[in-house]
């Protein structure tokens, strides 16, 4: 999600947005999803469009991670190995807010089944 709005081109019929700051979400791979496991970074990050999807890329930690839609991963967290030395906990209030969204619900009903573990 852009914390500051980017410059907007196209190039030919496809939407592109400039570099600018974006907030991503992470949690670390081998830890339980969770509130105590949500992470927020922010890195600047180019979209272009790729199909009917807006994709880029970010730097995390000396590696680059795809990037698409709201937060980094379509409104999900990024699972990573290990986090950012910038990377910072979601304050409660937030983390409330976006879990009653659908992408908390999202979490809860796919991501521990996809990662074998129970709610």
């Amino acid at each position: 999600m852009y914390l500051k709005q980017p410059e907007r081109y196209y190039r030919g019929t496809a939407q592109g947005a400039r570099g600018a700051p974006f907030l991503l979400l992470l949690q670390r791979r081998d830890q339980p999803i969770g509130q105590n496991n949500l992470f927020a970074v922010v890195r600047k990050v180019a979209l272009l469009q790729c199909g009917h999807f807006m994709m880029g890329k970010a730097n995390l930690s000396g590696q680059w991670v795809s990037v698409s839609g709201n937060f980094g991963n379509d409104g999900l967290p990024m699972d990573v190995d290990a986090l950012p030395s910038d990377a910072v906990p979601v304050p409660t209030d937030v983390y409330n807010i976006w879990n009653a969204h659908e992408y908390g619900k999202r979490l809860k009903e796919w991501g521990n089944s996809i990662r074998g573990k129970k709610s």
